[in-house]
Order: C-alpha cells, then sequence, then structure tokens
C-alpha cells in the first residue's frame, strides 16, 4: 500500500470505530467530534462550528422524521428495489418526475434498525466522495440517531 493508501485507510479504521462507538452509546460530543474529524482531517475544514452546512438543495431533501421505507420505484421499464430509509421529501420528489413508489412508515424497530444501515451507507459515500455534502448526509444520520437515544 502507498503511504497516502494507509493514511486513508487509518483514517476509515478510525472514524468506522467512533461511529461504532457512537451506536452502543450516542452522544453530542461524540457526535460533533466525529463531524469535526470528517471536516478538519478530509475536508480542511471545521464542521463543528455554528456556521453548519445547509444549503437549499440539502433542506429541501428533508430529514428522516417521517421514518419512511422505501421499498421499490417503478420507473417505467424498470422497477427497482431499496427497501431502504430515504428523506422526508424523497418519495414525493420521485411521484413528482412520474415515477411509481411503493413505501412504508418504520416502526420504531425498523427506523433504529435502517438508521443504522444508513450510517453505514452515508460513511461509505462520504469515503468514495469526501465533500461538504457527504458530511453533513453523515451528520444527519447520526444526528437522528441522538434523538432516538
Amino acid at each position: 500500500m502507498l503511504k497516502n493508501e494507509e493514511v486513508q485507510e487509518k483514517f476509515k479504521n478510525e472514524i468506522s470505530a467512533k461511529i461504532s462507538d457512537f451506536l452502543v452509546q450516542p452522544s453530542k460530543e461524540k457526535l460533533d467530534f466525529i463531524i469535526k474529524q470528517l471536516g478538519q482531517i478530509v475536508l480542511n475544514f471545521d464542521l463543528s462550528s455554528k456556521d453548519k452546512i445547509k444549503s437549499d438543495k440539502l433542506m429541501k431533501r428533508g430529514g428522516f422524521e417521517k421514518r419512511i421505507i422505501l421499498e421499490k420505484v417503478d420507473e417505467g421499464d424498470e422497477v427497482k428495489i431499496y427497501n431502504k430509509l430515504v428523506r422526508d421529501n424523497i418519495v414525493d420528489f420521485l411521484v413528482g418526475k412520474g415515477f411509481k413508489c411503493e413505501s412504508h412508515i418504520a416502526d420504531e424497530q425498523e427506523f433504529k434498525q435502517a438508521l443504522v444501515k444508513k450510517v453505514s451507507e452515508e460513511l461509505a459515500e462520504f469515503f468514495i466522495n469526501p465533500c461538504e455534502e457527504e458530511v453533513v448526509d453523515v451528520e444527519e444520520v447520526l444526528g437522528a440517531i441522538l434523538v432516538l437515544k
């Protein structure tokens, strides 16, 4: 492994361990630390300040308050199966684009499990494309978990 790849792998392992710890015992301090690390180490800016990145695009997607599990989307020529937690406004957005969607509202247990899966999904997306939007995505999922605590 190249030195840079070794550093990236070490960082991935450290952040994954911090998130695992957060999932066992969520706290605002742990959430802030994780987001600060993602911001400072990879993106060279501090997202733990009061200047949280919340662009119009991010705000329009909504949070996870409605606990929507998107089951499948009929795109006309293809039906895609998702069975995953989506943001509150995603189903309405897809329907507005002409897609047929099947979804349901998760009960508390399913919601908790879906959030844990969503953290892994968002973190994987962050490691592929380390940008502000992905940091905010991770923060929003961890924030939703913190609220359930």
